[in-house]
């Protein structure tokens, strides 16, 4: 029902999903591959829960397939700014700069928390003026860096046109 409201309010199919937050069973992936999820959200360490009690951990890493032929796509640099006092924008690029020297994509985490003001526009203003400032860093660090959406990112790593 999700993809089918995506597809209506947006007018084209959804490509990538990103399972909710915390285990899950991957019962859903043959699910969404159905209904043209081609790239999925994993963690490094899936745990997938089994029932009664029972769990299963599923090692995951960028490019790897599933049994349905989606590719996981997993994060390797986090922004969060809201609610912390590390300093998100030096962390984020020092996890960047790793994906980089390993010569991966930098797939960032940051989740809309962080920019939303309905409980506080102070957490939106402080988490769009970090977001600047990391974005103008990145792009003075790395000048040659191409931003792009997660199902173009899955595109790149499949090589498909």
């Amino acid at each position: 029902d999700g993809l089918n409201l995506f597809e209506e309010l947006h007018g084209y199919k959804a490509r990538f999903f990103v399972p909710p937050n915390g285990p899950i069973n991957n019962s859903l992936e043959p699910i969404a591959a159905e209904n043209g999820i081609e790239y999925m959200s994993s963690p490094k360490i899936q745990t997938e829960v089994l029932g009664e009690g029972k769990i299963k951990k599923h090692f995951r890493y960028i490019g790897k397939k599933n049994k349905c032929g989606q590719t996981y796509i997993t994060r390797n640099s986090f922004f969060e700014p809201s609610g912390t006092s590390k300093d998100e924008v030096d962390s984020c690029l020092a996890e960047i700069e790793m994906a980089f020297k390993w010569k991966k994509p930098a797939i960032i985490s940051s989740h809309r928390i962080n920019y939303i003001g309905g409980l506080s526009s102070s957490n939106r203003d402080k988490s769009l003026e970090e977001l600047k400032e990391l974005l103008q860093k990145i792009v003075k660090k790395w000048p040659d860096v191409e931003f792009m959406t997660s199902s173009e990112l899955g595109d790149v790593i499949t090589k498909r046109d």
